[in-house]
């Protein structure tokens, strides 16, 4: 099978570094804007208790914020490494096409979802950009998903004529 020599393969395997990148990038903004994150999240939560709550009670909602940060992200990163692992199985070797298939049109649905949170007026100019740029990417590697599983497929065909 021609399975490297690909343009579709090509453009998964591209799609699939830029997917990782971004990853990386995400958990280490995370990560980074954590201390600024439970710092907001406090001030909202003694705004909104208004003396109503303790500190040991204000304290516990922010443990627990902050292991759903966490416990979330671990989540999210688990996901993406599958679907970068599933873009690198099948760009180089031409196996999980039906996951990467999968994965690309469910990372389009939640990127329409999160192209539209644009909208809400609270984003800076890098959360847009940022959207934006995993979207082109997912766009991109459910694309060559698509497309590199037809030529696959065509070549499975051809070589049992």
């Amino acid at each position: 099978m021609q399975n490297k020599k690909s343009v579709w393969s090509t453009i998964l395997l591209i799609a699939t570094f830029l997917m990782l990148a971004s990853i990386v990038v995400s958990v280490v903004t995370m990560i980074v804007s954590l201390p600024t994150i439970m710092e907001r999240a406090k001030s909202i939560m003694m705004e909104e208790a208004g003396g109503k709550f303790d500190e040991a009670t204000i304290e516990l909602a922010l443990e627990i914020t902050k292991t759903g940060l966490i416990v979330g992200l671990v989540f999210a990163v688990i996901i993406c490494g599958l679907e970068i692992l599933g873009g690198f199985l099948f760009s180089l070797k031409g196996r999980w096409g039906v996951f990467c298939i999968v994965v690309g049109v469910l990372g389009v649905l939640f990127g329409i979802f999160d192209l539209t949170d644009l909208g809400n007026g609270q984003n800076t100019v890098g959360t847009i950009l940022s959207t934006i740029f995993s979207f082109a990417v997912t766009v991109a590697f459910c694309l060559a998903s698509i497309m590199h599983y037809i030529e696959n497929k065509k070549l499975r065909e051809e070589e049992t004529i």
